[in-house]
């Protein structure tokens, strides 16, 4: 694994630039970097944000596919940041590092927006209820075009050794115990996964990681990024994936029932499975654990695991006694 270098980073973004037809002397800022390092780009009036992808995580057709979906989903009324194409069309362009790594990056529309305050959080989840529905409702009647391929995220990839993220059980700085527990955690919501059905109202295209940050309040409405980790799983993934950072706060069940109405809006919430979704929201944990060990080198890694570690142990003592 590569240690993070912003310098070494930077560079390769200036020289990706011209891939786009864009001025390697443009202004680069990093916003920041978790699975991709993510830029600010400023140049003749051009504002735009370059993604370079972690190496080995997502393929080039993975990529070319998440352009399509968020293309196609613009479409459909979720409001979505635009690719740029590069010189040659392209979405997706590859550049070499000075190393000679390749490395996929594309460029998209810049959104002037922030995330929600938390004064703004209740009216947020409904309306981010509200697009999510919509990502599922397209999901069903979308025509995927020839090589479509996102990620497959049931309960053999979500985690364990095969997770998408990472494998929660080779996370240092947990015990024995915890990793017993958490161990006995995994093996019990992939048998309540095992049971879950894959039908056209349970399973489609999520967006995988509707957090706060990937939501931001602009003055033209809320705005849905990062599609990233978005593949075909339980739709009440989603719904886990927005409330999980909430588990045993005050906040949980006011952005709950916010959610749904918001949902509830475009499509029936209780046909996606929503009796799943504290499965659901364990194999999030898991997954989440998966992430704090191959990201264990990241700034934000070192400071969420502990409570990442905690709120993992206190869900699966609860999970495992119910």
């Amino acid at each position: 694994m590569r240690v993070f270098n912003e310098a070494f980073y930077t560079s390769a973004a200036r020289s990706a630039l011209a891939a786009f037809g864009v001025d390697p002397g443009a202004h680069v800022t990093l916003i920041k970097h978790r699975e991709n390092a993510v830029f600010k780009v400023e140049n003749a009036g051009l504002k735009a944000v370059l993604r370079m992808h972690r190496p080995g995580y997502r393929t080039i057709a993975q990529l070319q596919s998440e352009a399509a979906w968020t293309s196609d989903l613009r479409g459909a009324s979720v409001p979505t940041p635009a690719h740029i194409p590069g010189t040659d069309g392209e979405a997706i362009q590859i550049v070499k590092t000075a190393d000679g790594i390749a490395i996929y990056v594309d460029l998209l529309e810049w959104v002037d927006g922030a995330p929600a305050s938390d004064e703004q959080l209740v009216p947020t989840f409904a309306e981010v209820g509200r697009l999510t529905a919509l990502i599922h409702e397209h999901s069903k009647i979308w025509q995927r075009p020839a090589g479509f391929d996102r990620p497959l995220l049931d309960q053999n990839s979500l985690f364990g050794k095969n997770g998408v993220w990472g494998d929660f059980a080779q996370l240092a700085g947990t015990s024995a115990q915890q990793q017993q527990l958490f161990a006995r955690l995994a093996d019990a919501v992939r048998a309540d996964l095992s049971g879950f059905a894959k039908t056209r109202e349970t399973w489609g295209l999520i967006h995988g990681d509707l957090m706060p940050e990937n939501i931001l309040k602009s003055p033209s409405g809320t705005i849905v990024i990062d599609f990233d980790d978005g593949g075909e799983s339980w739709f009440v993934g989603d719904l886990a994936t927005s409330l999980g950072m909430y588990l045993g706060t005050d906040m949980f069940d006011p952005l709950m029932a916010a959610w749904l109405e918001g949902y509830a809006s475009v499509a029936d919430p209780e046909v996606i499975g929503l009796e799943r979704l504290p499965t659901l929201i364990g194999a999030r944990l898991l997954q989440g654990l998966g992430w704090m060990h191959t990201r264990r080198d990241s700034e934000v890694a070192r400071q969420m695991t502990p409570f990442v570690i905690g709120a993992t142990v206190d869900f699966a003592e609860n999970y495992l006694s119910g």
